[in-house]
């Protein structure tokens, strides 16, 4: 299904600097969830801000859907190099294929029970500590998320985005063992159309299948049991993400499409900026209807934001960096340590009295520059590299996180 000019993604500077931006960018948005109004996280300030609760609807309306495309993109470009070996001038099928399912569940399972066991769980004991010292109703603890049938997703943390890798790597490899014929039948299929036909199909489609899941949680029975399970937030969320990695996975297989999310339109950017603007501006304590509003724009604006992204990562950051390459190295030990730190930094927050953007600063700051300081420290270490990165030792190699 490759279009027979093989690519490495050393050659794509922008989609690795995006990729890290998006990890980056959990930082001031966990940051702001502790004092956005009308937004309920693992742990609130009695002080809130109205500014940054529309702060939190912007980076949710495409952080996520750029990290899943660039994850799509990289996970058939990988795929495809261990499916495939070089003879003479074309490419055959190999027989490897599964070891990249191993290698991605080494690369993304031991970094998620690593971080899970050392840090999520002393996290969560210290949030309960800290809610009974205090009386603190603000506080989540795993005892209210078991209420509600999300157990799991409450001990995971940030730490879900691993579990629908795991999944969507899995399902990518059966794909292509077990349907490679038809797939390579929609993909000439697909050929024969615009670019500008394929993405509007597929928002439309991506648009009606997550606001059909969203709608199957107001049926009762189904609620109850996908609660039963502890899975609810874990299994709606890799079916929400799903058309991005698709779209990403499917953009390295027709390159057609990777450079029209990448070339400035007029009309594109000014209908990306309008559904983007539209969904941030929706107010905050809403009735329901505005809600329905707001999550039936979510996958519009995700696509949106993809196109604005990309177009702007290619502009700026389509050529080697120093900086960029330390931040793309260090992107996943930050974006697996900063969670504990901000609630940490939430805590001893909550002990004085200042003004909200100060408290949001420092606490972005603390949040960056720590997990940063420790990736500095620890990088060169076998240990940390394995179980915070998941590259085995024998290897030596780097293996992308997407």
């Amino acid at each position: 299904m490759t279009n027979g000019k093989p690519s490495t993604a050393s050659k794509i500077h922008y989609l690795d600097s995006v990729r890290a931006g998006a990890m980056v960018l959990g930082i001031p948005f966990h940051a702001a969830c502790v004092y956005a109004a009308d937004h309920e996280w693992v742990i609130k300030s009695q002080q809130t801000s109205i500014v940054l609760f529309h702060f939190t609807v912007f980076i949710h309306s495409f952080r996520m859907p750029v990290f899943f495309f660039i994850a799509g993109f990289f996970s058939a470009l990988t795929l495809g190099k261990a499916s495939t070996v070089q003879a003479g001038h074309s490419l055959v099928p190999g027989r490897h294929a599964h070891r990249w399912l191993g290698d991605r569940c080494v690369r993304l399972g031991v970094p998620l029970i690593a971080t899970f066991t050392c840090l999520n769980l002393a996290e969560l004991h210290v949030l309960k500590v800290w809610a009974t010292a205090h009386d603190s109703g603000s506080v989540i603890t795993l005892e209210q998320p078991r209420a509600q049938g999300d157990l799991f997703a409450a001990a995971a943390l940030h730490l879900w985005f691993l579990i629908t890798l795991i999944i969507y790597s899995a399902l990518a490899y059966a794909a292509y063992r077990l349907a490679r014929g038809p797939l390579a039948t929609l993909h000439a299929r697909c050929r024969r159309a615009s670019t500008g036909e394929l993405l509007a199909i597929l928002v439309a489609v991506a648009t009606m299948l997550n606001t059909f899941w969203r709608s199957m949680l107001l049926v009762p029975a189904l609620a109850q049991a996908l609660a039963l399970t502890g899975f609810t937030s874990t299994i709606l969320w890799t079916a929400f993400y799903a058309p991005f990695f698709l779209l990403g996975a499917y953009c390295h297989v027709d390159r057609r499409l990777l450079e029209r999310l990448t070339r400035p339109a007029p009309l594109a950017i000014a209908a990306s900026l309008v559904v983007l603007t539209l969904r941030v501006s929706l107010p905050a304590f809403a009735p329901r209807s505005v809600d329905a509003l707001r999550f039936a724009l979510w996958t519009p604006s995700a696509f949106g934001g993809i196109y604005l992204v990309l177009m702007l990562g290619r502009a700026f950051f389509d050529r080697p960096s120093t900086l960029t390459r330390e931040l793309v190295d260090a992107s996943f030990t930050i974006y697996l340590f900063h969670h504990v730190v901000v609630v940490l930094a939430a805590i001893a927050l909550l002990l004085v009295d200042w003004p909200i953007a100060a408290e949001f600063t420092v606490m972005t700051l603390v949040a960056l520059f720590m997990p940063w300081s420790v990736h500095l420290l620890c990088r060169r270490s076998a240990f940390y590299r394995f179980f915070f990165n998941g590259i085995r030792p024998e290897t030596g190699k780097r293996r992308q996180v997407a």
